[in-house]
């Protein structure tokens, strides 16, 4: 009985227990134009990912990333665009360009494949929140919250990141 109760312990501890399974290896490319591959950009170093897949969360996106960078983390936003038309898939991203300042159009990036296997692999179930995921050195999931910014999340999340400092 005891081990049972063990066993069920390391499970709801694990990062699967936070809805997290290994992000796919996916191409993205930020908004200066470089194109990289995720998970390896943000492997060795903890990572703050805000993850978006619509419009209103992009727009909770712009809210988070603001605020993180006023506390110096090393914060990145992810927007899917698979499901947008490829018609409008510049238009978005050009708006995108204007959205957010200049100085992290290095640290926003456009992911345009691998919609699903993303969402399997980081448990969306609403597109219109934002998701924000804390990831430790090694790429393993320490937090996550999907929703706006909200200053209580903010420095739940603050605390984690300096721990992994």
């Amino acid at each position: 009985m005891m081990v049972l109760l063990i066993g069920l312990l390391a499970m709801l501890t694990a990062p699967a227990a936070l809805g997290a399974a290994a992000i796919p290896p996916l191409e993205a490319e930020s908004l200066a134009g470089e194109k990289v591959t995720l998970p390896e950009l943000w492997s060795g170093r903890p990572n703050v990912v805000i993850w978006g897949f619509s419009k209103e969360a992009g727009e909770g996106m712009r809210a988070w990333m603001a605020a993180l960078e006023r506390e110096d983390v090393n914060a990145w936003g992810a927007a899917m665009l698979e499901r947008a038309p490829r018609l409008v898939r510049g238009m978005i991203r050009r708006g995108m360009r204007g959205d957010f300042p200049k100085s992290s159009h290095s640290r926003v990036l456009c992911l345009y494949r691998g919609d699903k296997e993303l969402r399997q692999a980081l448990g969306v179930t609403e597109d219109r929140l934002p998701l924000i995921v804390l990831y430790d050195a090694g790429g393993a999931v320490v937090w996550r919250y999907a929703g706006r910014y909200e200053e209580a999340a903010r420095d739940e999340l603050l605390k984690l990141w300096r721990e992994l400092l």
